[in-house]
């Protein structure tokens, strides 16, 4: 990560084992769960995206969960 990470960021990171498979985070916290590059994320075949408005697209808790055991996200 190129940038200082923003408070709200680590208060997420901190209760991301806490969060339901069905929550949605930025992919800012993605970066930073996971450890992969942002470009990565946004073209991930197997990540499970949801659009809670029209210009914003959010990555759900459980499709990470499942890219960092190493399997697909359904």
């Amino acid at each position: 990560m190129r940038y200082p990470i923003r408070q709200k960021v680590l208060e997420v990171v901190k209760i991301f084992d806490t969060l339901p498979d069905s929550a949605l985070v930025s992919y800012e916290v993605a970066e930073v769960v996971t450890g992969l590059h942002p470009k990565t994320l946004r073209n991930h075949p197997g990540l499970t995206r949801v659009r809670p408005s029209i210009k914003r697209e959010c990555p759900t808790v459980g499709s990470l969960r499942q890219i960092m055991r190493g399997g697909e996200a359904a």
